[in-house]
């Protein structure tokens, strides 16, 4: 029998809330998965918000998460409400746009997000970018090798820039993705397929990168 996502979801769904009750605030899907790009070996990544957490709540989780069957077990983020709410905005900006909520809302425990808040999201986004991208050229043995989850972190760049100019929320890469020109177009490309092993990528990568964070940092 194929696997089918959204059966995994409620089953997972239903075992979290015979554990937790009325404790379990949110769950939500979000990486591939949300995007609809996930392949066989796709990690589910969850984000689950119980009112408070403890040693104890998460070890129930792993458990839970254990158990279930068809697919890898799930990863993602868990954390209680109180922290959640006072998240870094430009993380918790990311957080939001990159989830589909199945139980429960983010709203309320996340966002409002103002226009300062995506533009950090912009700036930190490259900034981290930046720095991976110059430590894996100078240090890892085989840097190539780093270069798809590089581009992979792109996406999320691109996406706060291209809601801060447009005022637009995009779901998937293929949706951003039509609607970008230029150099970003051709980055956002590179992280919907297999980056090639080609060191020079290193460099457009770092150029673009830097470029935004003079751009778009303080």
């Amino acid at each position: 029998m194929a696997f089918s996502i959204e059966s995994w979801l409620h089953s997972f769904s239903t075992k979290l809330q015979g554990a937790f009750g009325s404790r379990l605030l949110f769950l939500g899907l979000q990486g591939s998965w949300r995007r609809q790009e996930a392949g066989p070996n796709s990690d589910i990544d969850l984000v689950t918000v119980l009112d408070r957490i403890a040693l104890a709540d998460l070890e129930t989780n792993r458990d839970l998460a254990a158990s279930m069957e068809g697919a890898y077990p799930p990863c993602g983020f868990l954390s209680g409400a109180e922290e959640l709410r006072a998240w870094p905005k430009q993380d918790a900006y990311q957080l939001f746009r990159d989830t589909r909520p199945i139980l429960g809302s983010l709203h309320g425990l996340l966002g409002p997000f103002s226009r300062e808040d995506i533009r950090e999201a912009v700036a930190v986004g490259a900034a981290n970018l930046y720095h991976s991208a110059v430590h894996a050229y100078l240090y890892e043995d085989a840097p190539t090798a780093q270069l798809s989850g590089l581009y992979k972190g792109a996406y999320f760049v691109l996406r706060a820039k291209h809601e801060l100019a447009t005022g637009e929320a995009t779901a998937t890469k293929a949706e951003l993705f039509s609607r970008l020109t230029g150099e970003d177009r051709i980055i956002l490309g590179r992280s919907m397929e297999a980056a090639e092993e080609d060191p020079a990528l290193y460099g457009e990568l770092i150029q673009w990168a830097g470029r935004l964070i003079v751009q778009y940092g303080e």
